[in-house]
This record gives C-alpha cells, structure tokens and sequence, in this order.
C-alpha cells in the first residue's frame, strides 16, 4: 500500500471484501486476488461507504465467476513445501516430489508433469523451499535468456 492509504475489512449482502482507501482515486476498483480469492475494493477517500457496498453487490454475479476462475488455477506455489503439493509453472499443472538423497546438497529435477526435489534425510521444509525457488530461479534465467540475449 501507498503512504497515506489505509485498509479495513468490509461486507455487503454476504460479500466479504477489503477495501483500501486512497487519496485522490476518483474511480472505484475491484480485483480478486488468487491464490485465495479475496475479493480488494479500492476507492477514493471522497467516495461513501454506502457507494462503495452498492458498487460490490451490483457486480456479485462477476465476484462468483472470478472466484471460480481463481479456484480452478493451480496454485503458483505449493502449499507447504511438501510431497504432492501442487503447483503451476509457465501455466501448466505441476506436482511436487519430495526425495530422501543420500548427499548432503539439494537438488532438482523437472519429470513428466512434476518436479522432483531431492534431499538429505534431515532436511527441514525451508530447505525443500530454497530447493524450489533456486529451481524457478535458474528457470527465469533460461527463458530470459531467449528472450533477452
């Protein structure tokens, strides 16, 4: 959030919603965000909270298909870091394996339709994360480099 805006949560006829206040807004805006749905209205300080209950429950029908659509992504990230999580990459389906290894490093592996993270048996979830995100790393760098020579 911007300095001088502020947040609360709000509801209208069974919508739950967060609106965030800015100064200077003079259109009313409304998102779903994904992973989880929730549903960020935000509005100008100059514009009542009557107006701003009325805008969300006029376009109720469109918060229901957005959180549906939002539902059937996969997610960008895994849950918890662990086997069978499931996840998106460049769009497509994923799934998570988690290995024991006999080394004492991390390491990973794209399957058919899964990525496969290997790990020294006392490994913790924070070392099954920093695995992933050094993979997605390396992923940008391949494909920014064919893009961006």
């Amino acid at each position: 959030m911007a300095r001088g805006d502020t947040a609360h949560d709000a509801s209208v006829d069974g919508i739950e919603y967060k609106l965030i206040r800015r100064k200077g807004m003079r259109s009313i805006r409304m998102r779903v965000t994904e992973p989880d749905g929730v549903v960020v209205v935000s509005a100008g300080t100059r514009r009542s909270r009557v107006e701003i209950d009325r805008f969300v429950a006029e376009r109720a029908d469109w918060i229901a298909k957005s959180r549906a659509r939002v539902a059937r992504l996969a997610p960008r990230f895994p849950a918890h870091y662990e086997d069978g999580d499931e996840f998106s990459l460049w769009g497509s389906p994923m799934v998570l394996r988690i290995r024991i290894a006999a080394g004492r490093r991390c390491s990973s592996r794209l399957g058919d339709g899964e990525l496969v993270i290997s790990v020294p048996p006392d490994a913790a979830r924070e070392e099954v994360e920093r695995a992933f995100k050094g993979f997605l790393r390396r992923e940008l760098r391949k494909a920014l480099e064919t893009v961006v020579p």
